[in-house]
């Protein structure tokens, strides 16, 4: 672990945390590699990562093919984000390590884009996701987990956003840097499997992003949600 907070509370107490990318961490560890054989470290500014591992849960994120590899992006102050080229760059998760409802998914993420794309979903079919704009062409973000649920408040182009939604039927939350964000509403009752950043599951809405964080853990407590954004704050551009 790296960080001012790795001696105290950290996601690897989470239990059942799902892969998990921490783009700084995983840098400082050694866990981002180019290539698949992991063989060639990612570690500069505009390396090209085929390969990162979480640093909880050993959980292997892998592009599918070369030319789908995000590019680690200095955001300086020692934080790091992985950016997304919006045509075919995605992470994937290795196995599909299930987490079923209520769980939660929480980013640490920016965008200019306002286009209907995915930040992430499930593996198989869309399970948990969060999309950007829909029809509306905006910059905000919805959870769905077999319905669309009330969205984020559109941000502004570039913004930092921390945002964690804890998915629970019609009780489905939204949380921006740790607090409520509107009322729950219903974005379905699929369960969690695995995780893929950066598109949908069927890929073809590909995300022009950066991500700095992306976690996903089974029964969330308000306390965790707490300790959890203090953590991400430190990694947040």
């Amino acid at each position: 672990m790296c960080g001012a907070m790795s001696a105290e509370w950290n996601p690897g107490d989470l239990a059942g945390l799902a892969a998990t990318i921490v783009v700084a961490e995983q840098r400082s560890a050694g866990l981002l590699w180019q290539n698949t054989a992991k063989t060639i470290a990612a570690t500069a500014d505009g390396d090209p990562v085929r390969v990162a591992v979480c640093p909880y849960t050993a959980v292997e994120f892998t592009a599918p093919s070369d030319a789908a590899r995000p590019l680690l992006y200095d955001e300086t102050g020692g934080k790091w984000s992985l950016s997304f080229d919006g045509v075919d760059d995605q992470l994937r998760t290795t196995t599909s390590p299930a987490y079923a409802q209520p769980c939660a998914v929480a980013t640490v993420h920016s965008t200019a884009g306002v286009s209907f794309k995915y930040l992430y979903s499930s593996l198989a079919d869309f399970g948990v996701a969060l999309y950007r704009g829909g029809g509306g062409g905006s910059a905000n973000w919805t959870p769905y987990a077999g319905s669309s649920g009330s969205a984020y408040a559109a941000a502004a182009a570039g913004a930092v956003c921390r945002l964690t939604t804890v998915y629970s039927g019609a009780s489905t939350q939204r949380y921006v840097d740790g607090v409520a964000n509107g009322a729950p509403s219903n974005a379905g009752t699929n369960n969690g499997s695995g995780l893929m950043v950066g598109n949908r599951f069927d890929n073809v809405l590909p995300c022009d992003l950066r991500v700095s964080a992306l976690l996903a853990w089974p029964n969330p407590t308000a306390e965790q949600i707490a300790l959890l954004d203090a953590f991400l704050l430190t990694y947040a551009p």
